[in-house]
């Protein structure tokens, strides 16, 4: 699938491709299988997925996870997601594995097809630190700067923390081969006026904060850090749009705006997570295929699009030929189809400008060197549905399936750039992870591969039984009864007890145990078995007033049994407060799940106000923000709602939101309309206190839900009155307000910002 991104001159990236990452996550079960984006298209496909390090080495034992199941990696840093419910708009992936940041990715599935995902997890080495008490400076990795005031920091439960605070920070330049592989979930991304739209990137950086024992620390309520990311693309607006992911929904979050100073984008956050530099666009879906000239798909080739002379974007082809992802709207994209490895242009094709969502003509191209490769996976003759096949070029890993009859062909043609070049081959079934020799070839084989998973000449038979609580068993039979164990943790029991993460959350995943028959010279056998706890998860929606559940893992053919007594997989949202599901498997298994509906509400009438200053009653809320009549953020916001008026004006919308509600409310504010008009008097000399501004007070002019009252002049700088030095024709040079204010209330109706010269 097309799953990388678009760049502004090779950098800014616009489109929402699938593949991409995020923050490190050494939490619960219960975070990884937290999913909370809509699903637009639901379709049954596959995907084949490799998560490999920032040294190019597989990730074994890694989390992996959609919203409708999970797996975990294997050995060899794969994983296989098989006929599972998938949003063909878009499938979020999550990756977790202790020790790194949180990775993600974004694939755009088509019904009974195999989609491809790379994840390139990074390093959370918490290298850098500083006092809490005294702040700090951090250079994160690659590039950028972190400043930390003091006395900001606050620990997992919200409250101070003192002492030594551990970071882990790392900046990603958009030049970066593999910024697509590292960066999280898509370009897809919900600006703050409610539209969907697809990004232009000019960086981003992720950072976390620990403690010495480990707690995750981020900053105490009210406390802002400061950002600075290189400015290192040739498009530099003077302002970007400044967006944080959501690693629940898999999309970036309008959240504020970044300004250039100099040869850097400086931004203030109230919070740690991933955050980017992007531009916004409408956007339209692209899909294409590219096959070879001498026939078949051409898989994992790399595909860049550029919109007009505005840069490139970076994406492979899938087991199929296949890609696809969303570009910007009513713009010439140009195609170019590459070898990555081999750095060499295949074919370059120009389309648009787009006004719709639109299918390519099939892309033809001639490789650098040809070399494919067909053969056979079996187990002693026997076929094996679930095999994988692994081709090692240098240091890439490319993965395929093999047939239903375990059949295989794969076309490295992309990955080979000089006639000698060495390739690696092995299979294994993923069911069981039992894996073949590795074959290595020099030249294209003229013959069948043959892949044999077993070969073991052992007669005794076995199997794992999950006793579906944590613990697994293995039974055996057809041997001598006497049996030696070996778990991959130096375990010698024939129970094994299932790990956990914290507050208990078995961890899924492919378990296998060694079984020697002491009875029977040179025989052991290796079985393995996929166990997937139960688990839950639960998506809300406050604007229809309902939850969702969405179980996985088990046995299947699941139950429901809501506190209110409902029995289907979701319920109304009738009251406020805790709605718990016990969900129950075929196998007798229960779940259960809890939720706390808290919907937001705003009073769009003030409870008071303090000259420019307007509070307003609202439920609590984790993070909002201000935005104006033209659909711009214009400020964040914090509990309780407190909005200035010098800087939102009258007129103007309160946004604010937790982790499954948000509320818009529409505010109007009492106001004085064109009645206020001002001009100046600038001073006569450098020093000179002499400047005045005049003020006229329009009698005809309407002030709404108000009573014009006094007229004063105010410093910007501290808000100090100064009419009187006004009157005197006192004024220093500066910028002042001028204020008129309702007789009633003291409140400030009208104000007209004026600088004295």
């Amino acid at each position: 699938m097309l799953n990388r991104l678009i760049i502004f001159s090779g950098i800014i990236a616009i489109m929402a491709l699938s593949g991409c990452h995020t923050d490190y996550d050494d939490e619960t079960r219960e975070d990884l299988t937290k999913f909370t984006a809509q699903v637009y298209d639901e379709v049954n496909a596959s995907i084949l997925g490799y998560v490999y390090d920032e040294n190019n080495h597989p990730i074994s034992d890694a989390d992996v996870a959609i919203y409708s199941t999970r797996t975990k990696t294997n050995k060899h840093g794969a994983f296989l997601i098989k006929n599972a419910k998938m949003d063909s708009q878009g499938t979020y992936i999550k990756v977790m594995k202790e020790g790194y940041f949180l990775g993600s990715d974004v694939v755009y599935p088509v019904t009974g097809q195999t989609a491809t995902s790379r994840v390139q997890m990074l390093k959370a080495d918490f290298s850098q630190s500083f006092d809490s008490k005294a702040g700090g400076d951090i250079l994160p990795s690659n590039g950028g700067k972190i400043i930390f005031p003091a006395d900001a920091i606050a620990d997992s439960k919200g409250k101070p923390f003192s002492g030594k605070v551990l970071v882990s920070a790392h900046y990603l330049h958009p030049k970066d081969r593999h910024f697509g592989d590292m960066m999280p979930g898509g370009l897809l991304a919900d600006a703050a006026n409610g539209n969907t739209v697809t990004l232009g990137t000019l960086g981003m950086m992720a950072v976390e904060l620990r403690s010495d024992t480990g707690e995750k620390l981020n900053l105490r309520e009210g406390a802002q850090a400061i950002l600075q990311f290189p400015a290192v693309t040739s498009y530099k607006p003077e302002a970007i749009e400044f967006w944080y992911f959501d690693e629940n929904k898999g999309r970036w979050k309008e959240e504020s705006v970044a300004h250039l100073e100099g040869d850097k984008y400086i931004a203030s956050v109230s919070h740690f997570s991933f955050w980017n530099l992007d531009k916004p666009y409408p956007l339209v879906q692209l899909c294409g295929s590219v096959w070879y000239n001498e026939g078949g798909p051409a898989s994992s080739l790399s595909i860049k699009a550029e919109v007009e002379d505005l840069g490139a974007a970076f994406s492979y082809t899938n087991n199929e030929g296949n890609f696809c992802g969303k570009v910007p709207k009513g713009k010439v994209i140009k195609i170019t189809v590459y070898s990555k490895y081999c750095n060499e242009i295949l074919a370059e094709k120009v389309i648009g400008p787009l006004s719709g969502d639109t299918q390519m003509d099939k892309i033809f191209v001639d490789p650098p060197f040809e070399f494919s490769i067909y053969g056979q996976l079996h187990c002693n003759g026997e076929v094996r549905q679930d095999g994988i096949i692994v081709a090692q070029v240098g240091k890439e890993r490319i993965l395929a399936r093999t047939a239903e009859d375990g059949s295989f062909t794969m076309n490295l043609s992309a990955f080979i750039c000089n006639e000698n070049d060495k390739i690696d081959i092995f299979g294994f079934d993923n069911a069981t992870s039992e894996t073949s020799q590795t074959l290595t070839f020099t030249e294209m084989p003229d013959d069948k591969v043959d892949l044999n998973i077993c070969d073991s000449g052992c007669g005794f038979t076995g199997e794992l039984v999950f006793d579906c609580d944590k613990t697994i068993s293995v039974q055996l039979s057809n041997g001598s009864g006497n049996y030696s164990y070996l778990w991959k943790d130096n375990s010698t029991k024939p129970i094994f007890h299932l790990p956990t993460l914290q507050d208990s959350f078995l961890i899924g995943g492919i378990f296998c145990v060694t079984v020697t028959d002491n009875g029977s010279k040179n025989c052991a056998k290796t079985f393995c078995k996929e166990i997937q706890p139960l688990e839950v998860g639960i998506e809300m929606n406050c604007e229809t007033k309902r939850i969702n559940a969405y179980p996985h893992g088990g046995s299947g053919q699941y139950s429901f049994v809501w506190s209110n007594g409902d029995t289907d997989d979701n319920t109304e949202l009738t009251n406020i407060g805790a709605y718990c599901l016990t969900v129950t498997d075929s196998d007798g298994c229960s779940k259960v799940k809890c939720v706390n509906f808290s919907p937001i509400t705003i009073e769009d009438d003030p409870v008071s106000c303090s000259n420019n200053f307007y509070s307003f009653s609202s439920s609590t809320f984790d993070h909002g923000f201000i935005i104006g009549p033209g659909g711009n953020i214009i400020g964040q916001l914090t509990y309780p709602l407190k909005i200035n008026i010098f800087e939102a004006g009258f007129d103007f919308t309160v946004s604010v939101g937790n982790s499954y509600c948000r509320e818009d409310e529409d505010i109007d504010l009492p106001r004085l309309i064109n009645g206020l008009m001002t001009s100046v008097v600038n001073t006569s000399c450098g020093n000179c206190n002499d400047g005045k501004i005049n003020i006229n007070l329009d009698a005809s002019a309407q002030c709404k839900d108000c009573e014009v009252g006094t007229v004063k002049v105010i410093k910007a700088t501290d808000y100090t009155d100064v009419t009187s030095l006004n009157d005197s024709s006192s004024l220093s040079k500066g910028i002042y307000y001028v204020v008129v204010t309702d007789k009633n209330t003291g409140c400030y109706v009208a104000f007209n910002k004026t600088e004295v010269k």
